[in-house]
């Protein structure tokens, strides 16, 4: 990930998490060094490319604010900011997280299942309020049941076959 050439938001993001978890970790281990340094800077970095591919309302789509805006990228770029900031110190206000719920309520309904509960799980995680996605997206499970054949259809990274075990 970290040699990868290209900086979409997916894999910038992809980036951050493991930066963040182990600049974390040194940080628990006390570890220090040139090492801890080269972390930390290309953690900062990252995290700057992260906030440029925003788009307006700091909605997030598959390259920044070319692609059409996703409620499941914007919230898989809020969890890596979380967790970047977290490992660097930086402390956002409690409005900052907010967008990842501005851009569920503006494109949820064009994400599938599986994204729908991911999202809710990552809003869970920065502790933002779950209740009502959380039912929703129970809601929409239960109504999708009933058109097995289209629940996961739109899901790139699941077959519908394997997706249509976990209802039964």
């Amino acid at each position: 990930l970290l040699e990868y050439p290209y900086g979409c938001v997916e894999q910038t993001s992809s980036r951050l998490l493991p930066l963040g978890l182990v600049f974390s970790d040194f940080q628990r281990l006390g570890q220090s060094g040139a090492i801890r340094e080269k972390v930390s800077d290309r953690l900062a970095s990252e995290r700057l490319r992260l906030t440029q591919l925003a788009g307006p309302q700091a909605i997030f789509g598959w390259w920044g604010d070319q692609t059409a805006p996703s409620a499941f990228m914007t919230a898989y770029a809020y969890y890596a900011d979380w967790v970047a900031s977290k490992a660097l110190g930086i402390k956002l206000p409690p409005e900052h997280w907010e967008h990842l719920l501005e851009a569920y309520k503006k494109h949820g309904d064009a994400e599938p299942l599986l994204n729908k509960v991911i999202i809710v799980w990552i809003a869970s995680e920065l502790g933002l309020p779950i209740k009502t996605l959380a039912e929703g997206v129970i809601e929409f499970a239960k109504e999708a049941k009933e058109t097995k054949e289209s629940l996961f259809s739109s899901h790139p990274l699941i077959e519908s076959q394997s997706a249509l075990l976990l209802l039964d």
